[in-house]
């Protein structure tokens, strides 16, 4: 409603009808409405499928042996992820809890990007077909299920259908969903962030719903959120109390009621929240193996923001990139291609301008603007960056270096919240224009044909450069070792050093995923408590200096005190960490190095399945070794 929030009736006014009031056929007419509204979602979310099946063509939407981007780092630790919650409900383990990496000391799963809901939705299809058919199948489903959301939520909002159509594209085919869709599956798996809004709405906005019930509904919702990424809820929360904030002081004459609302709603969202999401919560800011302080430093979690000049500058994402403007852009967010979302374009731009300025009185586009612009200031960091350099400090992103939970949120990823607003706000101005249209008499609207053809012209425009590129997929070149039974020769629950190292490179923990979880491994790629408590990548058992550039594939040196010297610090880490097992692929860099090392280190030559090389008796070998004389 312009200018104003709706008022909630008093006491003394007419009773609304109950449904129990309803004639019969009011009643049935209402349940085939809501059956419609349904329909209409689920063909909305089927045509929104099919364009993100074509985003990531010709890799099928179960495919088990391409992985979008790389067979390494994030999409590898993802693929774990989702493998790990089946195996540990199987094996009545805690799924947020792990002793299979980082081995023997484990780690907390809740600190990471677990996504233990997705793990659990996933897992008929894991068990069918593997993990990797999970991780790609959820990845178009991410996509199709967010715009379908937006969809259906924007229809509240706007009465002309295609414009909560291209809400829900902008959404889910935005920059920012393009950018994360690569490999950050817990960053775009996000249907329910449009619903939060909504829920949110009918609790404090428009109250739809009673206090307590509307609580409780949005403490479910942000809970299940929750158990897929608490880094979505921290922004979701933020961009609602932005939100909320703008209306408090522009609309005081109803903030006493709303307040009153909070406090009757309050307690049933807490206790939802908690029933659902209490124990994952409890592990994150209070389980055994987390890291004190941050779990991204300060310095890490800043490096990826938003520059001045990133809504004007397409990203590495986007069909339509000259290399001119994709260029410098490539600088902007530590040359990481997934992050910088914040595009925008200057025609949409000017678009969004428009539509600001032209219907400023209605409050949804107060709220909107407010909202977006706040969130882009966030985005920046705690910097203010001009083409790479920079200007300014500090920025008000500066302020969460000293908030629990909240100082984990890369600054980049206020995008999301950005790309919400450009997908709402262009409903919005497209719903008003053909109400306008529509109400025009037949003659004006005749005469004014070319105008309105010239505006949707512009607005086509403004969106082609919205376009994302096709996502490129690499095969996971998986071992045969690992996708067959030849596995059972590793012994159930062994602990392996592999080669690479699983760190970046990451094949351990895709091996293992791919195996069933059969053996665990040293390292990987985990956050998990350093020496003196603090958060690192890095496995709690320090690696030898001087193994490390064997172990990385990187040593060339023939020098043979050196050789003595890492065949020293191979035995002293197996001993110490009890390693049963060593696999090492043969493919990758340095492998025969490795090989050698290995050899002369346990006095024994390896089994060898396909590219896979095994020493499957390690303590065995080096109790022969000290024995010998």
């Amino acid at each position: 409603m312009p200018g104003r929030l709706p008022q909630r009736p008093s006491n003394n006014a007419v009773r609304r009808p109950s449904r129990r009031d309803e004639p019969p056929a009011a009643a049935n007419e209402q349940a085939a409405g809501r059956a419609r509204h349904w329909w209409d979602i689920a063909l909305v979310g089927a045509a929104y499928l099919l364009l993100a099946c074509l985003l990531y063509w010709p890799v099928s939407p179960i495919d088990a042996r391409h992985i979008v981007d790389c067979a390494c780092a994030d999409p590898a630790q993802e693929i774990w992820f989702l493998r790990w919650v089946p195996f540990a409900l199987a094996h009545g383990t805690n799924p947020f809890l792990t002793s299979y990496v980082n081995a023997p000391y484990g780690a907390n799963l809740a600190v990471n990007t677990s996504m233990p809901l997705l793990g659990l939705v996933g897992w008929p299809v894991t068990a069918a077909l593997g993990p990797v058919a999970t991780y790609n199948l959820m990845l178009r489903l991410a996509l199709a299920l967010a715009g379908a959301s937006m969809y259906g939520v924007m229809r509240r909002y706007v009465a002309w259908r295609p414009a909560a159509f291209v809400a829900g594209l902008l959404f889910a085919f935005s920059p920012f969903m393009a950018g994360h869709a690569q490999r950050h599956l817990f960053m775009t798996f996000l249907p329910l962030v449009p619903l939060f809004v909504l829920l949110v709405d009918d609790w404090l906005v428009s109250c739809r719903r009673s206090s307590a019930v509307a609580g409780a509904l949005v403490g479910v919702v942000a809970a299940v959120e929750f158990l897929i990424s608490p880094e979505v809820v921290a922004l979701e929360a933020i961009g609602v109390a932005i939100a909320l904030t703008y209306l408090a002081v522009t609309h005081r004459p109803q903030v006493r009621d709303r307040v009153g609302r909070i406090a009757r709603g309050l307690p049933g969202a807490a206790l939802a929240f908690v029933a659902v999401a209490g124990y994952p919560l409890y592990e994150l800011v209070a389980g055994p193996l987390r890291p004190s302080g941050p779990i991204h430093t300060f310095g890490l979690s800043t490096r990826y923001h938003a520059d001045l000049l990133s809504p004007v500058l397409p990203t590495p994402s986007l069909l339509l990139a000259p290399h001119a403007l994709l260029a410098p852009n490539n600088s902007l967010v530590a040359g990481v291609g997934q992050e910088p979302g914040m595009y925008v374009g200057i025609p949409l731009l000017l678009v969004l301008l428009y539509v600001a300025v032209r219907l400023r009185r209605l409050v949804i586009v107060q709220v909107l603007s407010v909202t977006m612009a706040t969130a882009f200031v966030l985005a920046l960091g705690p910097r203010l960056t001009v083409a790479g350099r920079s200007v300014l400090t500090p920025l008000p992103y500066a302020v969460f270096h000293f908030v629990p939970v909240v100082q984990n949120i890369e600054p980049a990823r206020f995008a999301l919240i950005v790309q919400f607003g450009v997908a709402a706000l262009v409903a919005v101005g497209a719903d008003r224009l053909h109400r306008w249209w529509r109400d025009r008499p037949s003659r004006t609207r005749r005469a004014q044909g070319l105008r309105v053809g010239v505006a949707t012209l512009a607005a086509v425009a403004a969106l082609l450069p919205f376009v994302p590129r096709q996502l490129s997929s690499a095969p996971t070149r998986a071992p045969r070792l690992f996708t067959s039974g030849q596995q059972r020769a590793i012994p159930d629950g062994a602990l392996a050093l592999t080669f690479p190292f699983a760190t970046r490179a990451n094949e351990g923990m895709l091996w293992q995923a791919l195996g069933g979880m059969r053996f665990r491994i040293l390292g990987g790629l985990i956050f998990v408590p350093d020496a003196r408590g603090r958060s690192t990548a890095l496995p709690t058992r320090p690696v030898p200096p001087v193994l490390l550039p064997v172990l990385r594939g990187n040593d060339r040196s023939t020098d043979a005190a050196r050789r003595r010297s890492e065949e020293r610090a191979l035995d002293r880490l197996c001993r110490d960490a009890k390693v049963d097992v060593v696999l090492a692929s043969m493919r990758s860099r340095g492998s025969q190095r490795f090989v050698e090392l290995v050899d002369s280190t346990l006095g024994s030559t390896p089994v060898v399945v396909g590219d896979v090389a095994m020493w499957l008796d390690v303590q065995g070998d080096l109790r022969r070794v000290a024995a010998s004389p």
